[in-house]
């Protein structure tokens, strides 16, 4: 039997522009299996991210060409996919601004790349069930497209 995992279909975008740690994001998540995207800038980011539709998005929250904030209300007008914030800052105001702003989840570098493949694959097993169209539950089925409910 073939395992389907997520990580063998799901598209992360990694915006960041510090090339040594997005070398070894990029190493983690193709380990993997994740199909990885790199932007060096945030602007490079938002035009990249249109093309690829990513199921995931790791950003970093300071660029020099725009702020993070800025690039998490830009995604969340158009997306509703995962964001993590990787950052350097780590103070209490940064952490909640970016939240508010609309990223899933906040993780102060250097980060532990282990403890980071574990939180991206909760996210996406997360997205992924809000996105299915049937819900099993006990013997009922609830199917979103259809719109009905099946009990046995």
């Amino acid at each position: 039997m073939i395992e389907n995992r997520i990580s063998d279909r799901a598209k992360i975008l990694l915006i960041d522009e510090d090339t040594s740690i997005s070398y070894l994001i990029r190493r983690a998540m193709e380990k993997e299996n994740y199909k990885i995207y790199i932007a060096g800038s945030g602007k490079q980011g938002m035009e990249m991210s249109t093309g690829v539709c990513p199921d995931l998005i790791l950003m970093d929250n300071k660029f020099s060409d725009m702020e993070g904030i800025t690039l998490i209300q830009w995604f969340r007008e158009w997306t509703d996919c995962p964001i993590i914030i990787l950052s350097e800052r780590s103070s209490y105001l940064d952490k909640v601004e970016a939240l508010y702003a609309g990223a899933d989840d906040y993780m102060v570098k250097p980060v532990n790349v282990n403890e980071m493949v574990l939180r991206v694959g909760a996210l996406l097993r997360r997205a992924q069930i809000l996105n299915e169209h049937k819900i099993v539950i006990g013997s009922t089925e609830f199917d979103y497209d259809a719109m009905t409910v099946i009990t046995e």
